[in-house]
């Protein structure tokens, strides 16, 4: 692929959404970066007691946000430890999820989680 493809594929990706599969999650919210909604979410649907990641990288490093949709053709899933990114079953990229940043464990001198106060969106 080339970049105007992994641009196609990021705006596909925004308007399709993405599931993921769980063996594909599970390093989510502790070696990579979840989501934690402030005012909105950009979800399709609601996922309470789920965490998902904030957002994913392409080979090109473009970077996209996590929008879950269980109705998406785009499914990422973990093969032979990479995660991939299906369209309809079919392989279409190997994706990454972003490391979670140490700090997001801490907490203010006000006990309350830093994760809360200071989100990063993207890299």
């Amino acid at each position: 692929m080339h970049t105007l493809q992994y641009l196609q594929l990021k705006a596909d990706l925004l308007v399709e959404g993405v599931r993921a599969t769980p063996e594909a999650l599970s390093t989510v919210g502790v070696e990579h970066k979840e989501q934690n909604h402030g005012l909105f979410g950009w979800d399709f649907e609601d996922h309470v007691g789920m965490t998902l990641p904030d957002d994913f990288t392409l080979p090109d490093s473009t970077i996209v946000q996590f929008r879950k949709n269980s109705l998406s053709p785009y499914n990422i899933v973990r093969e032979n430890g990479r995660l991939v990114l299906l369209k309809d079953g079919e392989n279409i990229s190997e994706v990454g999820w972003l490391p979670r940043p140490a700090y997001y464990d801490t907490l203010t001198t006000n006990n309350n989680k830093m994760v809360k106060i200071g989100q990063i969106g993207g890299a």
